[in-house]
């Protein structure tokens, strides 16, 4: 066979991604680069002689379930993607981990690298390197046909007929929240084959206690790749391996065999997690930093764990039911606010199947990583997107299931042919109904958007005509940017990224140049970090600096580059040709002043010297006690110590607000009393704030100095009334 499989395409760009991050710390990028092409084709070699004997699906497979799926991805393909995720991180953190290393001279933390395992955006970044940006998405829409091909593997026991097969694994696949995804640089399409060919594994029959530990190592390589491309993957890497432990016990004869196979397989489950961890360990001293902190302590984060509040169930008791009640509650769900109740069905046939069908230990063991990978998800998260594979098997459970009901094995398979509306076969017609139903339902939905929000070919034919002649060729974006962006570019200047959507562009605009990413202000709160900015100043010292935002994110970009000490020169609109000249979007790029480093940060170890000193200089200029405030309140005043405008956080009620819009302003007065404070171009502030909800009439308004060697000053408030326009108008 001349065309690769599937299964060998993705072993390339695995491999070589992984080996690529076994060298992160090697320098150059040629010799990392070729080594890893190297890693590439050997794991291709592996897959393909330990698959040489798997039969190829049938042309029926590639009619009823792969040209489906390959058609919608083709109806997005002629416009570029332009998903929140895709811009926010996805594109950056591929391009920078094939650069390597994690850590260059003059980075500080561009959102959210390097604390996200970048392997899933690496495999997306090969497959945009050989076929463009538009063509590079086809990774999302292969995937899901692999996975297909897995589960039309896994299910040739059970349904021989091969048209119904084909049917039920396009239904199996076919949900709501893989068909949103296969248009889109998303990753979580990329470990759906990979746990299957893992479950796979697990299920198959105990072997001699001499083969057992090659087939464990196997299980770990597949489990420990389906967790580096996604850690939310445990809470089903967990119950696939306990699947395999209760299959496989007749094989554990004594103590060595057993110890042989669980030690290769907890060796090959680490191979693939180990690089990025072992990185993240050296650096902060948190495998997953800064994820579970308050477990891990790491110095380099607040001792907090990260909890995104707006998914999921709300308590523990919510969660045990959670996998059936979220078809309740969209909204806590997924953003889409839609569901066609997959999920819930699934683990509801699952739970009934390891609970009834007793002797049926293949359902039962695919029904109990359905049930426990289920409850396991929302105790974590929760949230859609990670529990694909959970819907997954859930659907797989309702397959095998509504065929054993419609013809099990047995003496009474004859007495129910002759007898087709038995109950068994009735509820076997229930579920294939639904499980159809629920597949329309799906398609419809991923008809009409999708993860990035692009239209079909149907609903923007005039665009797409005129993007399609990009498709497969549009690898360089400074192909598409105006003559005069072209000298900046090529200076590498240094690209500080405070609001979401744009790393991905800056990246792709200047892929050396660092980033300053200051969207995480969490990380600002310590000291080493502080430290670690100052380094990054320093490396960075005479470059010209940029800053890009959204339109729409203009004023609060703006706001935040003055709050945190990067004054902003001047702001220019653009009408941006993101891999388009047709459909552009709306950018400000801003020009930024780099604050200076502190000349006596030179290191992170030792006493910090700049710790000791007199306290921060600044002023609250207005309020003032007992002014009476209508409407929006303006907090003014200066901060500033020699070579570095403080930043500045507004209290009410010593409770902190974030202003609708902050600005800083020249104080030329303030030299003239504090000479050795220099340059106050941008030593004052000004602050809209808007009255929080719960407000009490009489609150007080504090402010609280901050510098970037740790030292804060909460300035002494003033309290105000603060009422509407009625309260105090004259009688």
């Amino acid at each position: 066979m001349l065309l690769p499989r599937l299964e060998e395409l993705f072993a390339f760009a695995l491999g070589a991604s992984l080996v690529r991050q076994f060298l992160w710390s090697v320098p150059g990028t040629v010799v990392p680069l070729l080594a890893s092409a190297l890693g590439g084709v050997a794991a291709t070699v592996v897959v393909r002689r330990s698959a040489a004997s798997r039969p190829t699906p049938p042309r029926l497979f590639w009619l009823v379930v792969a040209l489906p799926i390959l058609a919608l991805w083709a109806l997005r393909a002629p416009l570029p993607d332009l998903g929140y995720d895709t811009l926010n991180y996805h594109l950056m953190h591929g391009q920078k981990a094939w650069m390597g290393p994690l850590y260059p001279p003059g980075d500080f933390y561009p959102y959210y690298f390097p604390f996200l395992n970048p392997t899933g955006d690496m495999v997306t970044a090969l497959f945009r390197f050989v076929l463009g940006y538009r063509g590079g998405t086809v990774a999302s829409a292969l995937a899901l046909v692999w996975t297909g091909e897995v589960l039309w593997r896994l299910l040739s026991p059970v349904l021989k007929e091969e048209r119904v097969r084909a049917a039920a694994v396009l239904a199996a696949i076919a949900t709501e929240g893989t068909l949103w995804e296969v248009s889109g640089y998303m990753v979580d399409l990329l470990p759906l084959p990979i746990l299957l060919e893992a479950l796979t594994v697990a299920l198959s029959p105990s072997a001699e206690a001499v083969r057992l530990p090659r087939r464990s190592a196997v299980l770990g390589l597949l489990l420990g790749t389906a967790v580096a491309l996604k850690l939310t993957n445990l809470v089903f890497a967990l119950p696939v391996g306990l699947v395999a432990l209760l299959r496989w016990r007749s094989g554990f004869s004594s103590v060595r065999p057993a110890i042989a196979a669980l030690g290769a397989g907890a060796l090959a489950f680490v191979l693939p997690v180990a690089p990025h961890a072992l990185v993240l360990t050296l650096s902060h001293g948190n495998p997953v930093f800064p994820h579970f902190n308050a477990r891990f302590q790491s110095p380099d984060f607040p001792p907090l764990d990260i909890k995104d509040l707006r998914w999921g169930p709300v308590s523990a008791r919510d969660a045990l039911a959670w996998p059936v009640t979220s078809a309740f509650h969209p909204e806590r769900l997924s953003e889409f606010l839609l569901t066609t109740g997959r999920l819930a069905a699934g683990w509801i046939v699952a739970l009934g199947a390891l609970l009834l069908l007793r002797r049926d230990g293949f359902v039962r063991a695919v029904a109990f990583v359905a049930v426990a990978g289920g409850v396991l998800w929302s105790f974590g998260t929760g949230y859609y997107r990670y529990g694909l594979f959970g819907e997954l098997a859930g659907s797989l459970v309702v397959v095998l299931v509504a065929a054993r009901l419609a013809g099990s094995p047995g003496p009474r398979s004859e007495r129910r042919a002759r007898q087709p509306w038995t109950l068994p076969r009735a509820v076997a017609a229930g579920l294939a109904f639904v499980l159809a139903a629920q597949t329309g339902r799906a398609f419809f939905l991923a008809l009409r958007s999708d993860w990035s929000g692009r239209p079909t070919v149907f609903h923007a034919l005039r665009d797409s005509s005129r993007e399609v002649r990009h498709l497969f060729v549009d690898r360089d974006l400074s192909r598409f940017v105006p003559p005069e962006w072209r000298a900046t570019l090529a200076a590498e200047p240094v690209w500080v990224d405070v609001t979401p959507k744009v790393n991905g562009i800056m990246t792709f605009l200047s892929p050396r140049s660092p980033m300053i990413g200051l969207q995480m202000e969490d990380l600002l709160a310590v000291t080493p970090n502080l430290v670690r900015l100052d380094g990054a100043l320093r490396a960075c010292a005479g470059r010209p600096a940029f800053s890009l935002a959204f339109q729409e994110d203009a004023a609060r970009a703006e706001e935040r580059l003055f709050r945190l000490g990067f004054p902003v020169l001047g702001k220019t609109p653009v009408s941006f040709p993101f891999f388009s000249e047709q459909r552009r979007i709306d950018l400000v790029l801003f020009s930024v002043v780099l604050p200076p480093p502190l000349a006596s940060a030179s290191s992170t170890s030792g006493p910090l010297p700049w710790k000791v000193g007199a306290p921060l200089l600044g002023s609250l200029d207005g309020p003032v006690e007992g002014q009476t405030v209508t409407g929006d309140l303006l907090v003014r005043g200066w901060a500033r110590e020699p070579g570095e405008d403080l930043r500045v956080s507004i209290l009410i009620d010593g409770a902190e607000v974030p202003p609708r819009e902050f600005r800083r302003v020249p104080r030329p007065d303030v030299p003239r009393v504090f000479p050795d404070l220099g340059d106050c171009r941008w030593a004052g502030y000004e602050a809209i704030v808007e009255r929080p909800a719960g407000t009490k009439p009489e609150p007080v308004v504090s402010v609280v100095f901050r510098s970037r060697d740790g030292r804060s000053r909460h300035y002494p408030g003033v309290r105000i009334r603060w009422g509407d326009a009625a309260s105090v108008a004259p009688r």
